[in-house]
Formats: C-alpha cells, sequence, structure tokens
C-alpha cells in the first residue's frame, strides 16, 4: 500500500507510523498536541535518548524521520497495538501481521478516521451508504473500532464524535448493537441517551406552556392538531416530529403569531436540533437527510470519559 501523507505548511513529516501494513507520514507536533497518547509515549523518558539521536542526525542529514512505530499483534491474534519501532525490536516482539485474526481494512480505515480528527480533516471514511427499504441511510463503520483508539489515544474529541452518534440514535429498526463495547462506555452512552430524553420532556413542556399561553385561542388547537397528526405519522418523541412542528410553526410567521411562533421555533431549534457532531457535520439538522433518526445534541462531559485526564503514564 502506497504512503499516506498527512501535510501542513510549514511543519516537517517527522514521523512514520506503519499501521497494519499501511504507512502514514505525519506530524509529531500535531499528535502531541491532539492525542494525549502520543503527548505521553512520543518522548517519554526510556525513548529520550534515541529520539535525540534521531534528531540530530536527521538535522546532518537534513531531513528524515525522527519517529518510527510499528504495529505490534497482541498474543490473542485479535488486539494490536503501535510501539516505538526500537521499543519493539528490543523486547523482541513480533510484527508479524499474519498473526492478526480481524478485519485488517476496517482497523486501517478506523485508525485513518482518528488521524483525519487529529488533523481537523472531515473524516467522511468514518461513514458509509446502506440501501435500506429503498432509502439511503448512513450507519456508522466500525464504530466500535472508533471508540477504541479514541479511547487507546486519548482523542476527546473522537470520543465526544461517537458517544453523540451512537446516544442519539432514535430509530427504532436500526438499533446498533454496543454489547460489545466496554461497560464503561455502555453506561456513558446510556447517560447521554438520558440526557437527550430529559431535554425532549423539558421541550415538550415548554412548548405546551407557550402555546397555552398564546393570545390567540385558536392558535393553540390548531397547533396542538398539527401536532398530534405529527406524532401519529412520525412516531412520538423522533427526532423528525420536531422538525417538522417547527416547519409548521414557522408558516405562521405574520401578526399577531409572530413572537410565539418565534418562541415555539428557538424552542425546538436551540434545545433539540442542535447538531454536536464536530467532524461530520454537513450543516444538517437533527430530523432530516442523513439524520433523520438522529438526535445530535447529546453532551459528554470530560470527568464522564473512560479514561483519567490527568494519568500520565499508561
Amino acid at each position: 500500500m502506497a504512503p499516506i501523507f498527512f501535510t501542513a505548511q510549514g511543519l516537517p513529516l517527522d514521523t512514520r507510523l506503519i499501521v497494519l501494513g499501511q504507512e502514514y507520514h505525519v506530524h509529531s507536533a500535531i499528535l502531541k498536541m491532539h492525542s494525549a497518547f502520543f503527548n505521553a509515549f512520543l518522548d517519554s523518558p526510556d525513548k529520550i535518548e534515541h529520539v535525540a539521536k534521531k534528531w540530530k542526525l536527521n538535522k546532518r542529514n537534513g531531513g528524515g524521520f525522527i519517529y518510527e512505530w510499528v504495529s505490534i499483534i497482541e498474543n490473542d491474534g485479535i488486539g494490536w497495538s503501535l510501539m516505538a519501532e526500537e521499543a519493539a525490536t528490543a523486547q523482541g516482539l513480533d510484527t508479524d501481521l499474519t498473526q492478526f485474526k480481524q478485519d485488517k481494512q476496517k482497523a486501517i480505515h478506523a485508525f485513518d478516521n482518528i488521524l483525519r480528527a487529529i488533523h481537523t480533516i472531515n473524516f467522511s471514511r468514518c461513514w458509509r451508504w446502506q440501501t435500506t427499504r429503498g432509502a439511503l441511510r448512513v450507519t456508522v463503520l466500525n464504530c466500535q473500532e472508533m471508540l477504541d483508539h479514541a479511547i487507546r489515544l486519548r482523542h476527546a474529541d473522537m470520543f465526544r464524535e461517537c458517544i453523540v452518534y451512537l446516544a442519539g440514535n432514535w430509530d427504532k429498526i436500526h438499533v446498533f448493537d454496543n454489547s460489545k463495547l466496554d461497560i464503561k462506555v455502555r453506561l456513558i452512552i446510556a447517560k447521554a441517551r438520558d440526557g437527550i430524553q430529559k431535554k425532549i420532556d423539558a421541550a415538550k413542556g415548554e412548548l405546551e406552556d407557550k402555546i397555552f399561553r398564546c393570545p390567540n385561542h385558536l392558535y393553540p388547537l390548531l397547533i396542538m392538531n398539527v401536532v398530534n397528526d405529527l406524532v401519529i405519522r412520525e412516531g412520538s418523541n423522533s427526532p423528525g416530529i420536531f422538525r417538522a412542528s417547527m416547519q409548521e410553526f414557522e408558516k405562521y410567521y405574520a401578526p399577531p403569531y409572530l413572537q410565539c411562533v418565534w418562541h415555539l421555533s428557538n424552542v425546538i431549534r436551540h434545545k433539540l436540533l442542535v447538531n454536536n457532531l464536530k467532524f461530520m457535520r454537513n450543516d444538517l439538522l437533527p430530523g432530516e437527510d442523513l439524520y433523520d433518526n438522529f438526535f445530535l445534541c447529546a453532551e459528554v462531559d470530560e470527568k464522564d470519559f473512560p479514561w483519567d485526564p490527568l494519568q500520565k503514564d499508561w
């Protein structure tokens, strides 16, 4: 496979990562900036002497790699990890990729997306189109691997991205099987999903209050009939019903309903139809197009991460 380059003006490609046979040429400065893992281990105390020698050699020769990391397959043939080449050689670790029992391309794609996130590049390869009942819908590709890499690399933004997407799936048919995920991650998803449900309940209560405070007594009945029809058609609490309700409200952007409708629309737009995705936004609202059955308003607090942000060695 040909090497993949992550370039940026003014920064040297001083790092080579060989991920299950796929070679990446990247910037150590960017890796350290966006990944606690690389920040801790590229220049860890056991590597300082080797890195210093490489740096002097590269300076004399006018370029080259300072950091070179390779893939190590774990004994079970399922897990794998990246390790500095000199450390792997010193420990006599086997880099034979034929022992890897999982789908190598999926694992490479997952790591590729992590690097794209680190370099703030849209990681569309994270997603795949799937035809379901004649319609195109977007699904997460190997999301378990994405989460695994995000945790290993301590990549907060990527971890949040996966949780927002998984917790916000309101599709009753295409339910993500999270049984293979670590129990800590499952609890984080459950907490984020519970947070979405609380936002839905609060928004519905606020909508009802604002509707019945509207000065025109016919207006609340009109809106409630519209909403009830949408509930029957879309299914209660689905993202589509709130998006459709907002569109119905906005049909009445005229006196004497202007202020009332503005409040109703804002409740939905700014509390439920928020898109908290960072890398795959597409400027779409939940309940439409790619995200027809997704709420994307989940929040993940740093204190809930499945790792200690203050940990220096792991």
